[in-house]
């Protein structure tokens, strides 16, 4: 189960229904 504090951010739930494969490229994006 993701950290409750993630689930306060704006979005964050409609992340969750998003396949993995997105949320993974969402997550490379924000490291660069």
């Amino acid at each position: 189960q993701p950290p409750e504090n993630m689930m306060d951010i704006p979005g964050m739930q409609d992340e969750m229904r998003r396949p993995m494969m997105l949320i993974v490229s969402a997550n490379k994006k924000v490291d660069r």
